[in-house]
């Protein structure tokens, strides 16, 4: 299990409030001296309990402690008359058989029969319904712990969501600055011969444009305004060079007039030419759907 899993189960809380058995109490301590991470998470749990203790520690309620000194009174009463009858019956025979036992009670009936009364508030009461009293603290903190703790988890993963969803923006915006820097340092350079296609009837008011390398013969385009295709129909690049036209490439439209293109590698051309064909382009172009021409 790792460090986090290990944190989320509980085991810490546990371990802290010594509710783990030995084994387990032992394999938490391992680990928290072998990861410093744990080790802190104990510290923390530790303080908030401590923090805890003291925002509720106040006397019981005094019906709670009368309530619970009564029941041990109760308890020991029977006890004792359980013991006394006995103990009659193994010293005195018959008399012990037939002797009457009399509950111990306090009040002047009992002091004036000559009755010496127990105390009823030994420490050892007090101590045990102080037990009693933190068992039930205890058991209130580990369930507001536990709630304290769901809630966390479900922040901290909102926290990650939010995070993957700036991580993807990021990267969009990313990618678009490098397309965009990229565009300029093409359209700056000396290098590329610009060509400015312009619309025929079928999209009169389209100006794609091809950036044409002729020493490292690559091809990038600009589809300006190009309407976006029918189902099953791409638009494809051609280049023209002693009358043959040369494949270079289908391509697609997003609707940004900024978005270049990286298409086939061009060794000469004339001018260019954009048609409108079936999905994954043709070996001939249709030259009754030449949406743009230019040439050099």
């Amino acid at each position: 299990m790792d460090t986090q899993n290990y944190k989320d189960s509980g085991i810490l809380e546990l371990y802290v409030m010594d509710a783990l058995p030995p084994d387990e109490m032992s394999e938490v301590e391992r680990r928290a001296a072998l990861d410093p991470e744990i080790a802190r998470e104990i510290r923390e749990i530790r303080e908030a309990l401590a923090l805890l203790d003291r925002h509720h520690e106040r006397a019981p309620r005094r019906e709670l402690r009368r309530s619970i000194l009564d029941a041990i009174d109760r308890a020991e009463a029977v006890t004792g008359a359980e013991a006394e009858t006995g103990g009659g019956a193994e010293t005195g025979g018959e008399a012990g058989r037939s002797a009457t036992v009399i509950p111990m009670t306090t009040g002047p009936s009992a002091r004036g029969a000559g009755v010496t009364s127990a105390p009823l508030r030994s420490p050892a009461r007090y101590n045990l319904a102080a037990s009693w009293i933190l068992v039930a603290i205890s058991v209130g903190a580990a369930a507001w712990f536990g709630i304290q703790w769901r809630n966390a988890a479900e922040e901290a993963e909102l926290l990650r969501e939010e995070n993957r969803q700036l991580a993807g923006a990021n990267s969009v915006i990313a990618s678009r600055a490098q397309s965009a820097e990229r565009a300029m340092t093409i359209m700056r350079s000396a290098d590329y011969h610009a060509v400015q296609l312009n619309g025929t009837e079928h999209a009169p008011t389209v100006h794609p444009v091809v950036y044409w390398n002729p020493s490292s013969r690559e091809v990038v385009l600009i589809a300006k305004n190009l309407p976006a295709p029918p189902a099953g129909k791409q638009y494809q690049l051609w280049a023209i060079h002693d009358d043959k036209r040369i494949d270079a490439g289908v391509f697609d439209v997003d609707g940004r007039i900024d978005t270049m293109q990286r298409l086939k590698d061009i060794e000469a051309a004339e001018a260019f030419a954009v048609t409108l064909e079936r999905a994954g382009g043709s070996p001939i172009p249709d030259l009754n759907a030449v949406y743009a021409f230019g040439s050099l």
